[in-house]
């Protein structure tokens, strides 16, 4: 996955991905995880790989891995 400019991921790209508003978690190798801030609410399935980057929090849904100067 790639931003649409080539650089840097908006906002609205971000939401698009995980399908809602975001929260950012950091992963324990120091990159971005973007996850859907409403995942449980919204009852989205477990996403057990992403779940092995942040093992203190179950992660649900979909997620984006980028890292810090990605984001605009």
């Amino acid at each position: 996955m790639q931003p649409a400019n080539g650089r840097t991921y908006s906002l609205e790209e971000l939401q698009a991905i995980v399908g809602g508003f975001i929260e950012v978690v950091w992963t324990t190798g120091g990159e971005l995880m973007i996850v859907n801030e409403d995942g449980i609410s919204l009852g989205l399935p477990f996403n057990s790989l992403a779940s092995s980057y942040h093992p203190a929090q179950r992660i649900l849904g979909d997620v984006a891995i980028v890292a810090p100067g990605e984001i605009e």
